[in-house]
């Protein structure tokens, strides 16, 4: 009988692991293996998306209450991204609406606004765009407007009051001028406790307090939506474009 030799074993298990690791694997394994990696490969999703919306959202609510500017338990809430809303108004057409379907009381309201208003003899000191909030029916809101002209326009609508005094100027701001043709800014719309404030470009611009979005129940809540204007006397268009709305909706005490 031979004499068992460990170290012929040794390395006769050496070559054919060498052997193994590099002979081709078949090109079936490899694709199945490379389908696999895709499969629990991370991938940016739309909860992704919206969660990096949530912290960016609730950082600024964070800021705002450094301010002063809302109040502590303004962070708790709910958020949602909405889609990306496109108006055109001309002659024929010279009011246009489209509603969030939302209702918030008190909230804050993040989104891109790009702007072309082309036609003779353009209207600067016109409303180019406009946030409705608490609207009831049509008869009865706030309206934040933002005009060639670059004025903010803080007003409330009381369909119930005479013709001629159905609107209440809350606040006149101006803040520089706006590209009559064309232009584009950032906007944020605060909304809270008989308080509103805009910020364009991430700079404050205006502010106002009405005590009946608090006292009264025609104005404390009710549907958010966006106008875009026309002349309707003129050849006017206006169209504009909002891209990512974010909406913070506080949550009630």
């Amino acid at each position: 009988m031979k004499k068992y030799n460990p170290v012929f074993s040794i390395l006769l298990i050496f070559v054919i692991s060498i052997t193994m690791i590099f002979i081709p694997k078949p090109i079936e394994a490899v694709e199945a293996e490379r389908e696999n990696n895709i499969a629990f490969a991370p991938a940016i999703t739309k909860t992704a998306v919206a969660q990096d919306g949530e912290k960016r959202m609730v950082e600024f609510i964070q800021k705002l209450q450094k301010q002063r500017k809302l109040n502590s338990g303004a962070e708790k809430g709910r958020y949602k991204k909405l889609s990306d809303v496109e108006m055109i108004a001309d002659r024929t057409n010279p009011y246009v609406w489209k509603s969030t379907g939302l209702s918030p009381k008190n909230f804050v309201l993040r989104m891109d606004i790009k702007w072309s208003r082309g036609g003779d003899k353009i209207n600067s000191t016109s409303p180019v765009f406009a946030i409705i909030f608490h609207n009831t029916e049509d008869k009865y809101f706030y309206s934040m407007e933002m005009w060639l002209d670059g004025r903010v326009y803080f007003g409330r609508y009381n369909d119930s009051k005479p013709e001629k005094s159905r609107w209440t100027d809350l606040k006149h701001q101006k803040y520089g001028n706006l590209a009559t043709e064309a232009g584009e800014t950032h906007v944020d719309l605060v909304v809270n406790r008989g308080e509103i404030y805009v910020y364009l470009d991430n700079k404050f611009v205006a502010s106002a307090y009405d005590p009946l979005m608090k006292s009264s129940a025609l104005f404390e809540k009710g549907e958010l939506g966006f106008n875009t204007y026309s002349d309707e006397n003129a050849d006017h268009r206006t169209q504009v474009k909002l891209s990512n709305i974010e909406l913070w909706e506080i949550a009630e005490d």
